[in-house]
């Protein structure tokens, strides 16, 4: 089952990609909205950021056992 839910996982993210390289926003802000498919980009690599964040501080500030003591 965990087989087959990556692969469905990948497939969408594929295929939000592919969809999204036509679209084009004409009221853009941003010059980054202008690049197609960046949000799906965003969307990827920003949760990797923060869990690594995560992991990182969790690294820096774990206590030994005795800390208080």
């Amino acid at each position: 089952m965990e087989k087959k839910l990556k692969i469905f996982f990948f497939i969408a993210l594929g295929l939000s990609a592919v969809v999204g390289l036509p679209i084009d926003d004409p009221y853009a802000k941003f010059f980054w909205h202008k690049i197609p498919s960046i949000d799906v980009v965003f969307g990827i690599v920003f949760p990797l950021i923060i869990i690594g964040a995560k992991t990182l501080v969790s690294l820096i500030a774990q206590r030994e056992e005795n800390f208080y003591d």
